[in-house]
């Protein structure tokens, strides 16, 4: 049973690993070619690899395709960050981000109970395994069809240049056809004005749609008041672009850069990855205790996570509405009469100001004390003598508060770094899933060698300690961020 443990963790650490390492690669492939084929070239390798663990019959076998799997995987993961920033604002993005990260933890949930439920109930032994991949892999390719069929392309510079070739192309057509680039007026070098005799007025049909002149007769050519421009589009991003291997090379720098100089993406980093690994421990202490304090079955066990998926939705509602509180006009500054409040709302409108990068986490000071308060709760309630729905619900408390360190770290991340938003993402999200495949590794030791209790309040502490990060930045982010070379580079832009 030791060794069956040691290569369950063993594929999901390869799993893991693969899930934190693939987008420092594929990030740069996204910038140049655009979301839409990462998305499909990583799909089809997601699918094909969930296919390949349920027909593999080796240990090799299955080490290598959970990595690919992985990989494959973590664009749906990392990049979905991305394509919300490509089509909002910041001001518009916490109610898609919220509703993604919501998801994401209610599918973490749903996974375990799913599982649970064919393990007890299928009969067959020697199949059982293989459907726990099989099922899934049904789904993942009714979802790349989906995918394939109705998302498009959401990065802006790759739009444009897509638009820029099309209209090369018809610019090319038309000089194929005699028709090569338009007369234009001869302006004055001195004073720019164009005499009126120089001037062309643009036809319009029937339509009222505007089109080009007819060429210019030969013998106009040679009179000096007109020169022949030819037009070709040209995107900004594509002529300061460098190569691959370039962008490969800066975005495998630029996240450990940012990680080890960068005091704000550190903390977070360290702050979300904590996090993420009690999220992953989770999998493996649930049905490890409650087996041992309450002599569930993998099944039973399996229930246990409707919490999870419950505190997720629970999660997802308020996040979505902390948005619309720190919108109400009366906790901005500035608002429609000239006095200034008194009492609680006046204190915060002069200590706590909305228009501060920082505001996005006035509510995470509050709602991120979820984490530990669920993993105490947890950890002195799994006993026989208290019933089984406390621990159950510190469950679902413990999942709010990762969700709130989640969708803060995002939110402020992608604010303050902007331009470097992905490279400072992309380092916390390696740490996370590094983190997050180790923590299962250590799950059963912590529980037997600790008990559940002192388990419960080891993870409480370092979780009580982490939920200072917000409060420092709220207090004195300004002044480290004037410290961070990145931030200030693009706040004077």
């Amino acid at each position: 049973m030791g060794d069956r443990a040691l290569r369950i963790f063993q594929t999901d650490l390869l799993n893991t690993k693969g899930f934190a390492l693939a987008p420092m690669i594929l990030a740069p492939f996204s910038e140049i070619n655009g979301r839409y084929p990462c998305f499909a070239i990583a799909g089809i390798f997601f699918t094909a690899f969930q296919a390949a663990c349920g027909l593999v019959t080796n240990l090799p076998g299955m080490l290598f395709a959970r990595l690919i799997h992985g990989a494959g995987g973590s664009v749906f993961s990392t990049m979905v960050g991305g394509v919300i920033a490509d089509l909002y604002e910041k001001e518009d993005r916490n109610t898609p981000m919220a509703l993604f990260s919501g998801s994401v933890l209610f599918g973490t949930g749903l996974g375990p109970l799913v599982g649970s439920v064919m393990v007890q109930s299928w009969r067959h032994e020697g199949q059982k395994w293989k459907w726990i991949f099989w099922h899934q892999t049904i789904m993942d390719f009714v979802l790349m069809v989906a995918i394939v069929i109705l998302f498009r392309e959401s990065r802006g510079c790759v739009l444009l240049s897509k638009k820029a070739k099309a209209l090369n192309r018809y610019y090319e057509e038309l000089e194929k056809s005699g028709r090569f680039g338009v007369w234009i007026p001869n302006e004055d070098e001195k004073t720019g004005f164009v005499p009126e005799s120089r001037r062309i007025s643009i036809e319009e049909n029937s339509d009222s749609e505007k089109r080009l002149p007819e060429p210019i007769p030969q013998l106009q050519r040679g009179t000096g008041d007109l020169k022949l421009q030819r037009i070709r589009w040209l995107v900004k991003e594509d002529e300061q672009r460098g190569t691959i291997v370039d962008m490969i090379r800066v975005s495998l720098f630029r996240p450990f850069h940012l990680l080890f100089t960068e005091s704000i993406v550190f903390f977070f980093s360290l702050w979300v990855s904590f996090a993420w690994a009690v999220l992953y421990l989770t999998f493996g202490s649930v049905p490890l205790v409650f087996q041992r304090q309450y002599n569930f079955n993998t099944q039973q066990s399996g229930y246990v996570f409707v919490a999870m998926m419950v505190g997720s939705v629970l999660a997802t509602i308020i996040g979505i509405y902390q948005e619309n509180i720190l919108k109400h006009p009366g906790w901005k500054d500035g608002s429609s009469d000239d006095t200034e409040p008194g009492g609680l709302r006046g204190f915060i409108r002069r200590r706590l100001p909305m228009d501060s990068p920082e505001a996005r986490l006035y509510p995470t000071c509050l709602t991120s004390i979820m984490l530990p308060l669920g993993l105490y709760l947890f950890g002195f309630s799994a006993q026989p003598s208290i019933h089984w729905i406390v621990p159950a619900i510190a469950i679902g408390i413990s999942t709010m508060g990762i969700y709130y360190v989640y969708l803060a770290a995002f939110n402020y991340l992608a604010d303050i770094y902007q331009t470097y938003a992905s490279s400072s993402l992309a380092a916390q999200s390696f740490c996370r899933n590094v983190l997050g495949g180790v923590f299962p590794l250590v799950t059963t030791l912590l529980i037997k060698n600790l008990g559940e209790d002192a388990m419960g309040g080891l993870l409480g502490g370092i979780a009580t300690i982490l939920t200072i990060v917000p409060w420092v930045l709220v207090f004195f982010g300004e002044r480290i961020r004037r410290r961070s070379p990145f931030a200030v580079s693009l706040e004077e832009k």
